[in-house]
């Protein structure tokens, strides 16, 4: 019975964090670090939480049918609940404004990714995007699409989908490259989507536009 109930919380714990914080609102928005050091630590005390959570349960449930009231929890596991608890929904606290308009999108972009700033002008600067639009006023992730980026040795791996607006109305960018705040080192073959077409973009200026 404990190897049971060690097993489900052990299980469990790590399970319900890994659900919150990537399938909660954040979700939108997956980010992938270089050095996952903080993940480690997080799933790893979770699962140890798990396991000795699990054998306090078992031993609960054992005295409990002899007549004893020995308590479940311990101060020692409450704060280690709460703790882990703030760094589940901590991701959701800082969720993608998916709801927002692009505005909102925009700025919660720049706050918290490092070189979409970068990216953004890489995409203002295409030819075809200024000549369908008359000119780039706004840029923002797109409300529904998931986007990804990871923090590299020679700058950011992104996967976006953007919202592109301009004197002509708006259109949709999706991009797939790695760059820093001046140069793009990998560039995939985007696609530009406006007014019902699309174009496939191979190629973009090996400098980020100032």
């Amino acid at each position: 019975m404990a190897v049971a109930w060690r097993a489900l919380l052990a299980l469990a714990l790590p399970g319900v964090c890994y659900g919150l914080r990537n399938f909660g609102p954040a979700g939108r928005v997956v980010f992938f670090d270089y050095l996952p050091i903080v993940p480690v630590v997080g799933y790893g005390f979770a699962l140890l939480l798990g396991l000795n959570f699990g054998a306090r349960v078992s031993r609960w449930s054992t005295a409990s049918t002899r007549g004893s009231r020995a308590r479940i929890l311990t101060p020692a596991h409450s704060v280690g609940l709460m703790l882990l608890a703030v760094w589940c929904i901590w991701p959701t606290l800082q969720a993608f404004p998916a709801h927002g308009d692009m505005a909102a999108r925009d700025r919660w972009a720049r706050e918290h990714v490092r070189y979409y700033g970068a990216l953004t002008r890489v995409i203002a600067a295409i030819p075809q995007v200024q000549a369908d639009l008359g000119g780039v006023t706004t840029v923002a992730p797109t409300a529904d699409a998931d986007h990804r980026y990871a923090v590299e040795m020679n700058g950011d791996d992104m996967i976006f989908a953007l919202d592109v607006s301009g004197p002509r109305g708006r259109g949709v960018f999706h991009a797939n490259c790695t760059l820093d705040d001046e140069h793009v080192f990998d560039w995939q073959p985007g696609s530009w989507r406006y007014a019902g077409h699309e174009v496939r973009i191979d190629a973009v200026p090996p400098l980020v536009p100032r």
